[in-house]
């Protein structure tokens, strides 16, 4: 399940929360079997018809601790986010790992998932995907092709992956071949490539001793999943791995900088170590701009409450300072200190004309300006994004699963963009 948690991560781009239980984990059920994970914990085994909801929920349920990390963000609408990405992990990446389940290319291990995404709902927040989340969700699924079989997933590979080229994602290869996970000392480009225990840490498989929180790091990589590497300071290529939420200190009224939400996110999507001088406002907080030199561009901010539908707000960080599936369409750039906060359009209303977001959580806008739901699989589209599965056939302009094989001109798959 390396490969489908590394997926399911990038794909998985939005906020929310979960207390949603599955049927099989209703209290009193006599047909539920309980198991416990590595550490111990009781967890409940995932039936692999309920596997896309359940790791919706996981998804989802992360994307909650982690939220004040996450830039822009309308956290915590959780039915809409466990529906949207449970028919979006149908319609795409799952539908084609459980296809080989069925053919019996690959098995599939229900305590393992459970354990699996019990990892990845509960504990530190982390992003970039990790050895030590990667190794929790080894044995979910199970290959039964050998080394130097042809192979298109990592997971029809048995112990080991599937090297289809240095960038598979645009290599437009089909097929590659199955190779044996990396030993300690072994050149990589990421920590999918190494053995368990391992993390690939300056190009090079290592072991998972160090990057403990007050370890001496020199990049993100070196630090273990729920840290971060903060420089010791400005100038400085070195520091110490520290806790990520520690870096949201500032109290309600406290000073603070957008510039700071851009360091993080640096470090989300680049891995770039963080300046000393990093801080942000706690959770529940918005670091809100109250005023601009249109000469200098220098912004003034402080930390403030959210603001209620139809009060006033400023632009801020995160969540423009307003309720979920609401927007605030002030613009310092453009002298708009202050906006009300408004909600966002629902099915079927006309899509928001002002800067970010245009449709409430889990509708896109269409090509006339409608909110709209994306579409399911075999119903007629004219884009890709018009589709739940981010992909329309070019051949019968209907949505359709991402294929396995495509030309390496495109990414995502050839459509119609």
């Amino acid at each position: 399940m390396r490969m489908l948690f590394a997926t399911v991560l990038a794909f998985v781009a939005t906020g929310c929360t979960s207390d949603e239980t599955r049927s099989s984990d209703v209290e009193g059920n006599a047909d539920v079997q309980v198991s416990t994970d590595s550490a111990g914990a009781e967890v409940t085994p995932v039936p692999i018809d309920e596997l896309s909801q359940a790791v919706a929920e996981a998804t989802c349920a992360r994307h909650a601790i982690c939220e004040p990390i996450i830039v822009g963000t309308n956290a915590g609408n959780k039915p809409a986010c466990i529906d949207l990405w449970t028919a979006r992990l149908n319609a795409g990446v799952l539908e084609i790992i459980l296809s080989d389940v069925e053919s019996g290319k690959i098995t599939y291990n229900p305590d393992k998932a459970a354990e699996c995404l019990n990892k990845m709902s509960k504990g530190e927040c982390w992003y970039r995907v990790t050895g030590d989340i990667l190794d929790s969700c080894d044995g979910v699924f199970e290959g039964t092709l050998n080394e130097n079989e042809p192979c298109t997933l990592d997971e029809q590979c048995n112990n080991g992956r599937c090297d289809i080229g240095p960038n598979p994602s645009m290599s437009g290869l089909c097929t590659g071949a199955c190779t044996a996970y990396k030993e300690a000392g072994a050149t990589c480009s990421e920590g999918f490539e190494c053995s368990k225990g391992l993390r690939c840490v300056e190009e090079t498989c290592q072991t998972a001793d160090g990057g403990k929180e007050g370890s001496p790091c020199g990049a993100e990589s070196s630090c273990r999943g729920s840290l971060v590497c903060v420089l010791d300071g400005e100038g400085q290529s070195t520091g110490t791995c520290q806790a990520k939420l520690n870096l949201f200190s500032l109290e309600e009224g406290a000073a603070c900088a957008i510039q700071s939400y851009q360091a993080i996110a640096a470090y989300i999507y680049q891995g770039n170590p963080i300046s000393s001088d990093v801080a942000v406002c706690k959770k529940g907080l918005h670091c809100a701009v109250e005023s601009m030199d249109m000469t200098t561009g220098s912004q003034t901010a402080f930390c403030r409450k959210p603001s209620a539908s139809g009060e006033s707000c400023h632009y801020a960080q995160p969540h423009f300072q307003c309720p979920t599936n609401h927007f605030c369409d002030a613009h310092p750039q453009k002298g708009v200190l202050t906006a009300t906060c408004i909600e966002l359009p629902s099915e079927g209303e006309e899509c928001n004309q002002g800067d970010g977001p245009k449709c409430s959580f889990g509708l896109d806008c269409s090509s006339n300006s409608v909110c709209v739901k994306p579409k399911a699989n075999d119903e007629s589209c004219s884009s890709n994004s018009d589709c739940i599965s981010d992909y329309c056939e070019a051949e019968t302009t209907t949505c359709k699963g991402q294929p396995e094989c495509h030309d390496a001109s495109s990414f995502p798959p050839p459509g119609i963009p």
